[in-house]
Formats: C-alpha cells, structure tokens, sequence
C-alpha cells in the first residue's frame, strides 16, 4: 500500500493533482481546502500523505483504483474519523472538505451544525450526526487553530533531556505540521513558563501561545 508520495507537481485540477515520480505520472485526488493551496506549487517538489481506495459501484461497473493525498498527516487521520461516518464516503468526503481541517473542527466541537451544512453536499441531518459522532474526540485537531497567524518567539538554542510529556508535546506539534526547529524554540520557552506541567496538551498549548505571540 502507498502511504505517502513525492515528486512533482505537473497539473492541477478540479479534484485531482498529478505528480510526476522517477517517469510516472500518479493522479491523487485532494479535497477542496487544500487543492485551492496547489497552483502556486507547480514545477515543485511536493510530498504527500496517502490513502488508496476502490471506486465505484461493483454492481453495475468494474472498481477503479484510486489514491488521495494530504498535505499533513492529521489532516490524513481527520478523514479517516470524517469518512467513518454513516452516509460519508470517500469521494463525498473529499467534496465536503472545502474549508480546512482545523476550521471543521472547530465547528465540531463547538456544535456549529449551521457552519457544517455549509459544506458541499451536508445538509442539516449530516452536519447533526457529524456532531454526534465526533464531538470530543477532536482535541488534538483543534490543536491546529491555535497561534497561525504570528511569526514564533525566537529563542536561543537549548540541549536539554526532554521528559516524557515534552518530548509527546514535539512530536505531536512535528505532526500537525510544524518544523521541528521551530516546534524545539517554542518548546523550549514552554517549559521556562510551565516547568513543572506534566500535561502534554496544556504543553502544547503554551507553545501555540508562545507562537502567536500571547505567552512571551
């Protein structure tokens, strides 16, 4: 199975990318949010986490084998929750997700179900069961919402033996998309303002707030 793909990106469509690897050229459908981010990587290296799936309807036609990419890795495990909804396939999945993950999430939690029966193809009863079904089970996605719009504090550098919830709290930023290099200087202001925190997402959160500027 094909986790995750790298080459460069020839073209850009509707619903789909075709990247280029060592001669081949691989069609991966991307959902909506991030397509509109594609253009502007054209001719470049770009690399992507993905899902291989089977579509069609085997009753009146044969499979087709497809893949669709992510740019992150949570947003790869977001779908998965996203999809594993009754009424909520992979090609619907795709089509629905206009807006990005971390906003979804949001209104998820917050049980916003008039911001998701915005979403292409969910209604009021969809966005109701998308409520019910993954309410409270987001946090580590809302994680994302939070310090995107400021530059990091810059710190100088630290060798240091990270504790176990530290060393959680980096690799959880590292996979929401975060450079470990700056994921490391944010970290590293967290724990001179909350040494003694054994929390990994109250850790988290303060290296967000260091980020954007509101813990210093």
């Amino acid at each position: 199975m094909i986790v995750r793909i790298r080459g460069t990106l020839l073209e850009v469509g509707e619903d789909a990318v075709i990247i280029d690897r060592d001669g081949l050229s691989y069609e991966i459908l991307m959902p909506r949010f991030a397509l509109r981010r594609m253009p502007e990587r054209l001719d470049q290296s770009v690399s992507l986490h993905t899902i291989q799936f089977f579509d069609g309807n085997a009753a009146t036609s044969p499979l087709v084998p497809r893949m669709a990419g992510f740019e992150a890795l949570t947003e790869k495990e977001f779908f998965a929750y996203f999809t594993g909804i009754k009424g909520i396939g992979i090609r619907k999945g795709l089509k629905a997700l206009a807006e990005p993950v971390e906003a979804v999430c949001a209104w998820i939690e917050d049980a916003d179900t008039k911001a998701l029966s915005s979403l292409p193809g969910i209604g009021k009863r969809a966005a109701e069961l998308i409520v019910a079904s993954l309410r409270g089970k987001l946090t580590k996605f809302v994680l994302l919402q939070e310090g995107r719009a400021a530059q990091p504090v810059v710190l100088g550098e630290t060798d240091r033996a990270l504790s176990a919830p530290h060393a959680d709290a980096l690799e959880i930023m590292i996979a929401l998309g975060d450079s470990k290099a700056d994921a490391s200087r944010w970290l590293a202001r967290a724990i001179e303002l909350v040494p003694e925190c054994d929390s990994v997402d109250e850790i988290v959160r303060t290296c967000y707030r260091v980020r954007s500027g509101v813990a210093t």
